[in-house]
């Protein structure tokens, strides 16, 4: 059980909601009795060989250390109150209230932000996202993702996701979700460009890092929340859907291409205090499936006005689903 125990606990309870994979706009601490129920469930699971252990790859940049921020304890935010852009942040390790935050010149050029994702190489990814207005984020250039340098810190495009349809007067979105399999080396992308609210032409894509090479991987779907499960031996795409309250997934071989049709694996419908929650981001650690869920209607609001829900789900071996631990 002592070799699981640093991978959940790396990181003070106070402060770890900075250290796992970073939420854009609200960030999650499980406490002791959640905690130990999952820990159980993942060591009875992995004992009997129903879950596989995924071993988290990503690394700090190392421009972090040069400017004299604590590594093990800075994170990046794009949910910052009154600042556009990406932001670095470092905390107290006493009190647990931030140090100092940094930001560089070309963390804003992008407009508002969503996700990040980062690599085994420091390299930090994020796509735009816009909030209250457009002014920032023009719909043109919403089907970017950005690249951080590692070693330098600059921020500049990565790469462009091929879109089926023109930006919608009815739709101020393009990505949404991002999230980097350290399995394969590539970024797997949510893009909603040119729906409507009638019509469904979004998009999930997998990114090859080293060479940019794009691939569709779902077509004709809007999706949030992605992340990337390995059940059974398996790998598993994991997505929230923007039109529907659940999770859907699909088994992927090791070039990323389903062999299996998509299904609905967690249903959200009628959960949550506004019972209309989507999964605005999915993380899979040791066995144990966080889901980030909130409204989402395809306009504009205001962070402040777009509370999240918390979802922890196990997968069952026995009855071949995803049960619901907690939630809050």
């Amino acid at each position: 059980m002592a070799s699981f125990l640093p991978f959940l606990y790396s990181k003070p309870l106070r402060t770890c909601c900075f250290f796992m994979y970073l939420c854009p706009q609200k960030h999650f601490c499980m406490s002791i009795r959640t905690t130990l129920v999952v820990l159980v469930t993942v060591l009875v699971s992995l004992y009997s060989g129903h879950i596989s252990a995924q071993t988290e790859c990503k690394k700090m940049p190392n421009f972090v250390q040069k400017m004299g921020y604590d590594p093990n304890r800075v994170a990046f935010s794009t949910s910052e109150k009154h600042i556009m852009g990406i932001v670095l942040i470092e905390l107290n390790p006493q009190t647990g209230q931030r140090n100092k935050q940094y930001q560089h010149s070309s963390w804003k050029e992008a407009g508002y932000m969503s996700g990040i994702a980062i690599d085994e190489n420091g390299n930090v990814y994020a796509v735009p996202a816009p909030t209250v207005n457009i002014l920032y984020n023009k719909p043109e250039d919403q089907n970017y993702i950005y690249k951080m340098d590692a070693n330098t810190g600059e921020m500049s495009r990565f790469v462009e996701l091929p879109a089926t349809a023109e930006p919608s007067n009815h739709n101020p979105y393009g990505t949404l979700g991002i999230y980097y399999d350290c399995d394969t080396h590539h970024l797997f992308v949510t893009s909603i460009l040119g729906s409507t609210q009638t019509a469904e032409k979004g998009r999930i894509f997998a990114v090859d890092v080293q060479t940019k090479k794009v691939s569709v991987v779902v077509d004709k779907v809007d999706a949030m929340g992605i992340g990337m499960a390995q059940v059974e031996g398996t790998r598993w795409l994991v997505y929230g859907k923007t039109r529907e309250s659940a999770i859907f997934g699909m088994p992927l071989d090791r070039n990323n291409q389903a062999t299996a049709s998509p299904t609905m694996l967690i249903n959200l419908d009628n959960m949550g205090p506004r019972g209309d929650d989507h999964a605005r981001k999915i993380r899979y650690t040791q066995g144990a499936l966080q889901v980030n869920a909130t409204s989402f209607y395809y306009n504009l609001t205001a962070p402040t006005e777009k509370p999240e829900t918390i979802y922890i789900y196990m997968y069952d071996a026995t009855q071949k689903q995803w049960r619901l631990v907690r939630y809050e």
